[in-house]
């Protein structure tokens, strides 16, 4: 079967979160037209493998992702984490202390998310027998949980698997 445009959708959408979205003015409008690529590519490509557990494992990451943001600010914002103090029943809260709570909440909702990514690399790599997309989920994984410096180097191997998988697979499901 011939995946030439999911895997192009996914490979240009993840160039465009990715890379393109350090453009100033510009990359906010590359990171959400990457990301609407990239969901768009993914899902695409969940269907034509006829494996609903990439799509399901991908949607379940990126809730976990955007879920996460949004708690994450949300009590930075609540907890006003630029004030010196911030009183809390009988308590005073530290910057450093608010700090903490806030950069352990982004580090489990990551790595909760990076999980599931990983999981749906393993499919697609299982899928089209290339080995890069799971060799990228783990290094994604891993590498959340070392401080995600690792993480980086795995997203890039993610999209040189997107680029170089070949157009015409046999897929397990069909």
């Amino acid at each position: 079967m011939n995946i030439k445009s999911e895997k192009n959708l996914c490979a240009w959408g993840l160039v465009s979160m990715i890379l393109l979205s350090n453009i100033p003015l510009l990359g906010i409008i590359f990171s959400f037209g990457g990301l609407a690529a990239y969901v768009l590519g993914i899902i695409r490509l969940s269907n034509k493998l006829n494996n609903s557990e990439i799509s399901k494992n991908y949607l379940i990451s990126l809730v976990i992702y955007i879920t996460t943001i949004v708690i994450g600010v949300g009590i930075a914002f609540l907890l006003g984490i630029s004030t010196s103090r911030i009183p809390v029943a009988d308590y005073s809260l530290s910057p450093l202390f608010t700090a903490g709570i806030i950069i352990l909440i982004f580090y489990v909702g990551f790595v909760a998310a990076s999980f599931f990514e990983k999981k749906y690399l393993e499919i697609i790599s299982k899928e089209t027998k290339y080995q890069a997309f799971d060799l990228a989920g783990k290094i994604i994984f891993w590498g959340t949980i070392l401080f995600f410096i690792p993480s980086i180097i795995g997203r890039i191997i993610q999209i040189y698997a997107f680029f170089k998988v070949p157009e015409n697979i046999e897929s397990q499901n069909q």
